[in-house]
């Protein structure tokens, strides 16, 4: 049986640590619950941090192609990154799934 790809998104420029420590923890969620993650932050593990931020959202967009739900956690507020993502998702028709905050 094929595993269903879900691509994490949550706010990352501005972030401490591009706020890897929650995605990390999202995808390993995820992975618990029998999901196939793909998770943006392998774009900085092999490319670096240096680079222009569209070179970034070029390689998430080419990530996000390869899911089949978007799944978009934590505080989005401001985030120009997930607004793409949820607006390619939309176009693409791409299942977005909103997780909401117990507090």
């Amino acid at each position: 049986m094929k595993k269903i790809k879900v691509y994490i998104s949550s706010a990352m420029t501005r972030q401490k640590g591009f706020n890897y420590p929650a995605f990390n923890k999202k995808a390993e969620e995820l992975r618990n619950l029998g999901f196939d993650v793909i998770n943006p932050t392998k774009i900085g593990e092999e490319y670096g941090f240096g680079r222009p931020h569209s070179f970034y959202m070029r390689k998430a967009l080419e990530m996000l192609l390869g899911a089949d739900i978007l799944l978009v956690f934590g505080n989005i507020a401001g985030s120009r990154g997930v607004e793409f993502e949820v607006t390619v998702a939309k176009m693409l028709d791409i299942p977005i799934w909103r997780e909401v905050a117990n507090d």
